[in-house]
């Protein structure tokens, strides 16, 4: 039996579910009836409307105003702590060495806001990867190497990229831990190791951050933008649109670069398609191209060894940032859903990108252009072959598009910095106070101290004479860390699945296995040694002459003297060892298993795969 309750007015008093009558004012609604002063309407307003009618517009603002401020105040999940004053499991001494446990459990219960799908993890890697590494970058790759040597070498980083990317998919969706790879090296290698790699790896995006916002200031030369406002002003626009951007959260960060990747892979796709027009005879000039390019004299491979080595140091660098995902990984809703869904959008979509793009670029743009050679976007293979192929107004608005994918870059090294910081705190092996998190799940005094450096920026922009030094050395500094980061993937994988066996577990139990499995981890360790070589060959020895290039090679290498003095200094100060695979933490943080029900449906779902599906 179900009861209907009689609608009030106040001619029918409202009823209670048995029938007795109850008095108008025993209701919200009766209440607001009995205060009704029917001279001027009989219309009874819903009791919200009626709150929302009598409260000041003043006292809404304000009311407001107190929640964005309450919203920068300290986490409550910190106030569950047990050593530390600002609820750390850590000790307050940052010098101490860190329980590797603690660490462990720190980063595995950080208050980062958890607002991110899948949606958000493609754009946020496609954001910082489809950059100007793939709009001006390959100007001199294309110059230096010529065709051949710009596909090939492309390829050949695409699958080291995959390699890397399978290896941390797996990890992160069982382990989607604040820092990811930051906190994976401490865990299954060597605390002194994770030190040094994160160190290194927070301060290579912090210091790109101000060679962004330099390059954002150059791209409007394009236009002359000095005869509007100074270049000081210029930087100080740039900068404090990156800082607005990353001071309201990680979904305000995600819905900015959802537009700015939009433009970007619009353009690309646009590009592609005119591309080929061009080639085929159907731009403004009608000059057929075909493979002329690839035929010209000396042939697709220009300079040799040498060329096609700084080809692969050159898209090395293009690519670097994918390793991202791992990072957004603790801060989305559903990893074991969202991580290897993204993965696979993710790679699909920069390796066709970069290879047919490029492709493009190979069959309308000559390696001799001497444009190629220039500084600025108007160096841009993107905007040479517009530009060449007489289309007017075109460039210009591809030259908007760099500045976006400048600008997009600098947002993501402020992101990637600060999140790293973050996890360095939580692990014991940086100052406590920057494990500060507030209550709406931003690091923010990580964030701020990644936002310090853009004001380096301010050298460039000043005119000093000394600007490029400075910029080369910083660059210097940290210009290898994400091939660090890569290899570092990769092993930790090797180590995790060396403990899962040893532990006596079984890789059926993984919600995500990598498709490349062990092997695809080793090739990756390998191909990211021959990077390091390849690099070692272009610090050495240039295009022009075999003869070594000492100051060269120590602005290259630089990177490398530092992380072994901090990789041993940690180790010898602190006394810390490798860690055995059967003492290796699998617990903590431990989210992405499946019980023996669902490992017998997913076998039996996957027996009925075609064989392509399957690879």
């Amino acid at each position: 039996m179900s009861f209907a309750l009689p609608t009030p007015t106040p001619d029918h008093p409202s009823q209670n579910v048995i029938g007795s009558p109850l008095p108008a004012s025993a209701v919200p609604w009766g209440r607001a009836l009995e205060h009704h002063d029917h001279r001027h309407d009989s219309i009874a307003y819903p009791p919200s409307l009626v709150s929302e009618q009598n409260t000041p517009l003043s006292a809404k603002i304000k009311d407001k105003i107190t929640d964005f401020k309450d919203g920068f105040r300290r986490h409550p999940a910190y106030a569950s702590g047990s050593s530390g004053s600002d609820g750390s499991l850590l000790a307050e001494n940052w010098y101490q060495l860190p329980d590797p446990f603690k660490a462990a459990y720190n980063t595995a219960n950080s208050p980062l806001s958890k607002k991110l799908g899948s949606r958000h993890l493609v754009v946020i890697v496609l954001s910082c990867t489809i950059g100007s590494g793939l709009f001006s970058g390959t100007s001199t790759a294309l110059a230096t190497g010529g065709p051949g040597s710009v596909m090939v070498c492309y390829s050949f980083v695409a699958v080291l990229m995959w390699c890397t990317m399978q290896a941390l998919t797996e990890l992160a969706v069982v382990y989607p831990v604040a820092g990811s790879f930051a906190a994976y090296s401490n865990r299954f290698i060597d605390p002194a190791w994770g030190f040094a790699q994160n160190y290194t790896y927070a301060l290579s995006w912090a210091v790109t951050l101000p060679l962004e916002l330099g390059v954002a200031v150059t791209v409007l030369d394009y236009w002359h933008m000095d005869d509007v406002a100074p270049r000081v002003v210029w930087v100080t626009v740039f900068y404090v649109v990156v800082a607005s951007f990353n001071l309201f959260g990680i979904r305000v960060y995600a819905e900015i670069e959802n537009i700015f990747t939009t433009i970007k892979v619009f353009a690309v796709i646009s590009f592609i398609i005119l591309g080929i027009v061009i080639d085929a005879a159907g731009g403004p000039n009608g000059s057929y191209l075909g493979a002329k390019t690839w035929t010209k004299p000396p042939g697709p491979f220009l300079n040799g060894v040498t060329g096609v080595v700084s080809v692969f140091v050159n898209a090395s660098f293009a690519f670097g940032g994918f390793e991202i995902l791992g990072l957004a990984a603790a801060e989305t809703a559903n990893p074991r859903r969202s991580i290897p869904a993204a993965t696979k959008k993710t790679y699909a979509t920069l390796t066709s990108f970069y290879l047919i793009s490029l492709l493009v670029i190979t069959f309308i743009v000559p390696f001799d252009d001497p444009r190629l050679d220039g500084e600025g976007s108007s160096t841009s293979p993107f905007v040479i072959a517009i530009q060449s192929a007489g289309i007017m107004y075109l460039p210009d608005i591809f030259n908007a598009v760099i500045l976006v994918a400048v600008i997009s870059v600098a947002n993501t090294c402020v992101y990637a910095s600060s999140r790293v910081i973050t996890a360095i705190a939580d692990q014991g092996q940086g100052p406590s106070a920057l494990r500060f998190i507030d209550k709406e799940g931003r690091p923010m005094r990580a964030t701020i101290v990644t936002l310090l450096f853009g004001f380096i920026a301010y050298v460039a922009a000043l005119g000093y004479q000394t600007e490029d030094e400075v910029f080369n050395w910083l660059l210097s500094i940290c210009g290898l860390g994400s091939f660090f980061t890569w290899g570092s993937i990769c092993l930790c994988h090797i180590r995790f699945r060396a403990a899962w066996k040893a532990q006596g577990n079984s890789i059926d139990q993984l919600a995500y296995r990598s498709q490349g499995g062990l092997f695809g981890s080793y090739l990756g360790l390998v191909l990211n040694i021959i990077v390091f070589i390849a690099v070692l060959w272009t610090a050495l020895f240039t295009t022009e002459s075999w003869r070594p290039n000492i100051r060269n090679f120590m602005m290259t290498y630089l990177t490398v003297p530092m992380v072994i003095i901090q990789y041993f200094g940690y180790k010898w100060f602190f006394k810390t060892k490798i860690l055995r695979v059967d003492k290796i933490d699998l617990v903590t943080g431990c989210i992405g298993l499946e019980d023996d029900s669902w490992i017998e449906e997913r076998k039996e779902r996957e027996a009925d795969w075609p064989r392509w599906k399957r690879m």
